[in-house]
């Protein structure tokens, strides 16, 4: 994840992306 990217709009959609992906990670690992 870049998080010392410029760009404002890719950061608000690739954060909210990093987590729910490591959300589903999570859970796929412990099912």
């Amino acid at each position: 994840m870049n998080a010392i990217s410029r760009s404002v709009p890719e950061k608000k959609v690739m954060v909210p992306a990093s987590v729910i992906l490591a959300v589903c990670t999570l859970v796929i690992a412990l099912s």
